[in-house]
């Protein structure tokens, strides 16, 4: 059930209340939740996503989060009829979950009205809304909902959580990816408007007190987090402060060597070895029935 920001009576169809007469502004055929914060806001800078729209399709961290995305969903929700991605950027995971699953009925919601007109050249058959997190207008609406590297960038992390809590079916879930160990923070953080690096600790417990069960967590961007290390850690340590976007403009060698590193790991995770650290931190939770 999509609701009224303004009264939370049910919306019709165009998203109009008959209740309080709240309609959203249309643009380029995508209702507008909060129109006030789809240009410029303090989450994330708005002019990066034309630079991502070109560097992530074949970059290899996209590709093995995606990967371990899908692994989770086939995993604990193979017969998912209904999914929605919170912060969708650019489409790029959605994309990657359309493939996967060209049956399910997709919404991506993004706060910035740009990112959604890139993510809908790449995923034009799914439904798109810009709305606020802080002011989500879904009641059980969603099978799972997937939170990819979005949780970072938000001041009310909990307050995030509990309004997809809201938005999730009982007996569904989300899925939710984060940056993870906060003494990783580095330039790469700030550029991109990250409040925090997370523990696995600190997760598990925003998310159980927004109403979720936890299900399953692994830490990811294992293997290379050597290679992590030693590009962000090395200012602290004498060495030239780095280019925050550098890790995104890889030679095509070096992208490939990443991948193939990446695609061992993920069949180490799928065989069930767990790993203790990672660059990134994955988890699944249910909501009650």
């Amino acid at each position: 059930m999509i609701v009224c920001p303004h009264c939370n009576s049910q919306l019709k169809a165009d998203y109009s209340c008959s209740s309080c007469g709240f309609a959203p502004p249309v643009q380029d055929g995508i209702p507008l939740f909060a129109p006030d914060l789809s240009e410029e806001n303090e989450g994330f800078p708005a002019d990066a996503h034309a630079r991502l729209f070109e560097l992530e399709s074949g970059h290899f961290w996209f590709r093995h989060r995606n990967r371990v995305i899908d692994f989770l969903l086939r995993g604990y929700f193979p017969e998912v009829g209904s999914f929605c991605e919170v912060g969708c950027g650019t489409g790029q995971a959605l994309a990657a979950i359309s493939a996967s699953f060209p049956a399910m009925d997709l919404t991506a919601v993004e706060i910035y009205a740009r990112g959604l007109s890139f993510a809908r050249t790449r995923v034009p058959r799914a439904t798109f809304l810009q709305a606020d997190l802080n002011a989500f207008p879904f009641v059980d609406e969603f099978d799972v909902v997937g939170v990819f590297d979005v949780l970072e960038h938000l001041d009310d992390d909990l307050g995030a959580l509990r309004n997809i809590h809201h938005a999730v079916r009982p007996g569904g879930g989300i899925i939710v990816t984060v940056p993870q160990h906060q003494w990783l923070w580095s330039v790469t953080d700030e550029a991109a408007c990250h409040r925090r690096r997370y523990s696995r600790k600190a997760l598990l417990e925003v998310v159980s007190r927004a109403g979720f069960h936890p299900m399953r967590h692994l830490s990811f961007m294992t293997l290379l987090q050597p290679a992590m290390m030693a590009s962000r850690l090395a200012p602290r340590f004498g060495g030239d402060e780095p280019d925050p976007y550098r890790e995104l403009r890889l030679s095509a060698f070096l992208n490939m060597f990443f991948l193939n590193v990446c695609k061992l790991e993920l069949l180490l995770l799928k065989a069930g070895i767990p790993f203790p650290v990672g660059g990134s931190l994955a988890l699944l939770a249910t909501k009650p029935s």
